[in-house]
């Protein structure tokens, strides 16, 4: 593993921006952006912003309601 190390922040970044791309593009999100950062071996520190509207929050907080009531 520690072979890969070096290339962990990269492809975390990539599957991060990869994911959060499609959001946007699908109009669940307004914006975003992604950092990561080696904090020691084997650990990372990931920022994620994530930029919503009003409305795409009360979406957001509408669906995470009806599947915790069921």
């Amino acid at each position: 593993m520690p072979a890969f190390a070096g290339l962990i922040p990269g492809l975390v970044s990539f599957w991060l921006n990869r994911t959060l791309g499609g959001w946007k593009s699908k109009g669940l999100i307004e914006n975003y952006g992604t950092r990561t950062a080696r904090t020691g071996k084997l650990s990372y520190k990931l920022e994620i912003c994530v930029v919503v509207t009003t409305e795409q929050a009360g979406q957001r907080l509408q669906e995470l309601l009806a599947r915790a009531m069921g």
